[in-house]
């Protein structure tokens, strides 16, 4: 059976889809074909735009592919309405990708929003095979080269241009796998983010509860101990006043709770300790291996004009500017 690709057409836009679809198909069908191809339980009207598809394209979805039949007619009207399949369709899948989606698990009614297809595996796509023998090429060819003349410059300069190039297609092709895959990234991260932030609120202000409560009994403890010295620092000085060494003074300990330094519960426990931390001071007292040179800031200044700092060498050196036709 010849693996096909085709282009939907869609009612609304009277154009065919600019993303490609594959089929497994029983004729010999031709590029430009118009044809009735299957799709959930109904039909929809196709072109086809390729033929003789390598299997290794579609490899991953191969089991999913559905069949345009022999006795499929060149064309019948659908008989319902496929655009808000391919509209859903459209917004699912990035600019570009192959879909390995069944037609026939779509469901308009309750559609499942919850699962995205991505592309992986870049190293099986043609193109980047394609791209890969070009840099082994290119590669080839700068070990080689030699520059001996002006006239030398030409294939050197030809093979930069290309390399210019090679690279806009290679950072192309990487977007188209790694866009969708950070859309969805980025909205999943956004979801859990707002929980583990709503749970670090809830968390500080449990912390912030309980350090304001030791922080509290820390105070008492302190005020109980100065009163405890103050009562037998005024009794001392009563028996000495007194000469007979009595004093009225009540010097019985004041009792203060000791700040608690762990609590343990069937759920956890919760412990304190002491961390160092720091902060600056002077930073003119700062050590010289303390101190961090901020490259982006000076980059920034010697290519908008500053040509002298203090402890720095700036200075200029010839690069090569390619632009690729």
């Amino acid at each position: 059976m010849d693996i096909v690709k085709v282009k939907y057409y869609s009612e609304t836009n009277k154009s065919y889809s600019e993303r490609e679809y594959s089929y497994l198909s029983e004729n010999g069908l031709s590029v430009g074909d118009i044809v009735t191809v299957p799709v959930r339980d109904t039909t929809a009207r196709a072109m086809v735009t390729a033929v003789n598809v390598p299997e290794s394209e579609v490899a991953a979805f191969k089991d999913k592919l559905k069949v345009i039949p022999t006795s499929a007619p060149l064309f019948e009207e659908p008989v319902m309405s496929y655009e808000e399949y391919l509209e859903a369709l459209e917004e699912d899948m990035e600019e570009g990708m192959e879909s390995p989606i069944d037609a026939s698990t779509y469901d308009p009614i309750s559609p499942d929003n919850s699962v995205a297809v991505i592309r992986i595996n870049p190293r099986d796509n043609p193109a980047i095979v394609n791209l890969q023998t070009e840099i082994v090429n290119l590669s080839n060819y700068a070990a080689f080269r030699t520059i001996r003349c002006d006239a030398d410059l030409t294939p050197a300069t030809d093979d930069l241009a290309l390399i210019a190039k090679l690279k806009k297609a290679i950072k192309e092709r990487q977007d188209e796998y790694v866009k969708p895959i950070k859309a969805h990234l980025d909205e999943v991260q956004s979801v859990f983010k707002d929980l583990l932030g709503c749970l670090e609120d809830i968390d500080k202000t449990n912390r912030d509860k309980i350090a304001a409560y030791r922080a509290g009994q820390r105070r008492r403890a302190e005020e109980a101990e100065a009163l405890n010295r103050q009562a037998d620092e005024l009794a001392r000085k009563q028996a000495e006043f007194s000469g007979t060494g009595e004093y009225t003074v009540d010097t019985t300990p004041i009792e203060a709770p000791v700040p608690v330094r762990k609590v343990s519960t069937g759920m956890g426990t919760v412990s304190t300790q002491r961390v160092w931390k720091w902060e600056l001071v002077d930073m003119a007292q700062v050590p010289e291996e303390y101190k961090i040179i901020d490259a982006g800031k000076i980059t920034k200044v010697v290519k908008a004009g500053l040509r002298n700092i203090p402890g720095i060498r700036i200075y200029d050196e010839e690069t090569l500017r390619v632009s690729a036709r």
